[in-house]
C-alpha cells in the first residue's frame, strides 16, 4: 500500500472512525509517542483510527515517526507535527465540474481536508517532484539528498536537490495515465494533462487566485513550491503538475494573485502540488467537416466545452498572439508588458502590448513560428497544428450562410469571442470572431486569420493581436 506522508498541522478532516484510539493526554506531556496518553494505553499504529478530541493538543516530537490508519482532529483540538506522520488511509470525495464534466479528487494529494480558503495550510498537501512515487520525498519536511537517482524508484524518501531533474537519465514516460509508471494517485485516478488543466482554468469566473479557489476544485493558491536547488519552500503562489512533458521540462498550472496559466514549464526536480483526476485520459475530441473532409478539434484551444451558442463564454477559449506558445499570455485576464521579446520564448506569461509598427510582439520578426505539428511554439495537442489560410477558406465557403450564424451552424461551431487588440485590451467580444492561421503575408509583417462578422472572410492582422486558435489534425 502506498504511504501518504503529511508534515503540517492538521485540523478536523471529517472522518468517522469505527474503532478509535483516542488521545487523552493521560501523562500530561502532550506527546503522541507516550503510551499513557491514549485510550488503548499505547501509541497508535498503522492499523488504528486516531481521534484528537476537542480541547486536546497533541504534539508529534521532532525525529518521531508516527503512524495511523486515519486521523480525526476535532474542532478546538490541534495536532502539531514536528516529526513525521504517515497516514495509510487516504480519504477524499469526488467533485465534478459541471462545465468540463470531469471528476476530480476534492483535495490536493496529501491534504488533510478540502480547502476552507485559498491560503488554508491544511489543504496545501504534498510537494511532488515530477514523475516520482509517493515515497516520502513529497513531505514538506523530508530530508534532502544531492545524489540523482539512476532508477525510476530512488529507493528512499529524500527530496533530491542540486540538479534540474531528480533522475540522472530523464524518463518522459513517467506519470502517463492510470497505469503510468510512478502514478502517485489512488487507483482509478491519475495526474491530469495540461489540456485538462486548461479546460478547468477556462471555466473559472476569473483567471487568478480568486477564480481558482472559487472553482469547484477549491484550489489553494499560496502553497508555493519546493525549490530543487536548496529544498526550501517558497510560498505566495501555487503550481499544480500536469502529466505533460516539454523538452527537458514538464508542464504545470501556475496560479498567483493576478493570473493563472496552464502550460508553463518547470524543471522536474521542483516540488509542486498534485491534484488527481478520475478515469482514463480522454482522446482529443474531434469533428469532421463532411464537405472538406478535414478533422478539427471540436472546441477552441483553451475552451471548457463545445459551444452551445456563438456567444457561449465557456467556449470562447484563449486569445493567442500569433506565433507564441501557451505561456499564459493567452489568458483573457493576463497581465501586459510593453517590452518586446527578442526570442521565440519571451520567458513570461504577459501579453506583449505594442504601440507602433509593425505591431509585433517579437523583434525581429520570425515568419517560421507555428509551421506544422513540429513547428516552433505550436500550441496545439500532439498531432494537431494551426490551419493554413487555404484550409480556413475552405471551411468558410462550406457554411450554409456567410455570417456568425453560419459559422456556429457549421460542424466546428465557431464562436464570436472577440480579440485582444495590440494594446492588450479586449474588443468585439460577443460580436466578432477571429481565428489565426499559420500563414503569413509574404514579405510583410502580418499573419492571416479568419474573421467572422456579417461579411466573414480571410484577412491579415499584426501579430501582436490576440486571436482564437482552432487546431486541425495533421
Amino acid at each position: 500500500m502506498k504511504k501518504i506522508l503529511l508534515s503540517i498541522v492538521l485540523l478536523a478532516i471529517g472522518l468517522v472512525a469505527i474503532s478509535q484510539n483516542e488521545f487523552n493526554n493521560g501523562s500530561g506531556d502532550s506527546f503522541w509517542g507516550t503510551d499513557a496518553n491514549w485510550s488503548y494505553t499505547h501509541a497508535p499504529d498503522a492499523t488504528e483510527d486516531v481521534v484528537i478530541p476537542t480541547g486536546e493538543a497533541c504534539t508529534i516530537q521532532s525525529a518521531t515517526d508516527a503512524y495511523a490508519k486515519t486521523v480525526t482532529v476535532e474542532d478546538g483540538a490541534s495536532l502539531d507535527l514536528q516529526g513525521t506522520l504517515t497516514i495509510l488511509g487516504l480519504v477524499w470525495n469526488d467533485v465534478t465540474n459541471p462545465i468540463t464534466e470531469r471528476t476530480w479528487m476534492d483535495r490536493n494529494l496529501g491534504a488533510s481536508r478540502v480547502a476552507t480558503d485559498r491560503s488554508d495550510v491544511l489543504a496545501y498537501g504534498s510537494f511532488y517532484q515530477w514523475g516520482r512515487l509517493s515515497d516520502g520525498h513529497q513531505s514538506p519536511y523530508s530530508a534532502t539528498n544531492p545524489a540523482q537517482s539512476a532508477d525510476d524508484d530512488p529507493g528512499h524518501g529524500d527530496f533530491i536537490i542540486g540538479s534540474s531533474d531528480w533522475l540522472s537519465t530523464q524518463n518522459d514516460g513517467l506519470w502517463q495515465g492510470l497505469s503510468g509508471t510512478n502514478n502517485p494517485c489512488p487507483t482509478g485516478y491519475r495526474v491530469p494533462t495540461v489540456i485538462e488543466w486548461e479546460a478547468e482554468r477556462g471555466s473559472w469566473d476569473s483567471h487568478d487566485d480568486d477564480g481558482a479557489f472559487g472553482s469547484v476544485l477549491k484550489l489553494t493558491t499560496d502553497a508555493g513550491d519546493r525549490d530543487f536547488s536548496t529544498g526550501n519552500i517558497k510560498t505566495g503562489d501555487a503550481g499544480y503538475w500536469s502529466s505533460k512533458v516539454s523538452g527537458v521540462y514538464s508542464e504545470y498550472l501556475y496560479i498567483d494573485g493576478s493570473s493563472a496559466s496552464a502550460g508553463l514549464h518547470k524543471d522536474r526536480a521542483n516540488g509542486y502540488t498534485v491534484r488527481c483526476i478520475k478515469g482514463a485520459e480522454e482522446e482529443v475530441q474531434t469533428v469532421t467537416n463532411p464537405t472538406t473532409l478535414e478533422i478539427w478539434m471540436d472546441r477552441n484551444l483553451g475552451a471548457s466545452r463545445v459551444a452551445t451558442s456563438s456567444t457561449d463564454p465557456f467556449a470562447y477559449g484563449s486569445l493567442y498572439q500569433w506565433g507564441r506558445f501557451r505561456d499564459g499570455h493567452q489568458s483573457r485576464f493576463s497581465n501586459t508588458t510593453t517590452v518586446l521579446s527578442t526570442t521565440d520564448v519571451p520567458g513570461h506569461g504577459d501579453f506583449i502590448a505594442t504601440s507602433s509598427n509593425p505591431f509585433d510582439w517579437r523583434n525581429p520578426k520570425n515568419d517560421n513560428l507555428w509551421q506544422g505539428t513540429d513547428g516552433i511554439n505550436n500550441p496545439c495537442p500532439d498531432g494537431f497544428r494551426l490551419p493554413t489560410e487555404t484550409e480556413w477558406e475552405a471551411e468558410r465557403v462550406s457554411w450554409a450562410t456567410q455570417d456568425p450564424a453560419g459559422a456556429f451552424g457549421s460542424p466546428l461551431k465557431l464562436t464570436v469571442g472577440g480579440n485582444h487588440a495590440y494594446n492588450g485590451l479586449p474588443a468585439f467580444v460577443g460580436e466578432h470572431g477571429y481565428y489565426w492561421s499559420s500563414s503569413v503575408v509574404v514579405d510583410g509583417e502580418s499573419s492571416i486569420h479568419l474573421k467572422i462578422d456579417d461579411i466573414p472572410g480571410i484577412e491579415d492582422s499584426p501579430r501582436s493581436y490576440g486571436y482564437s486558435v482552432r487546431c486541425i489534425k495533421d
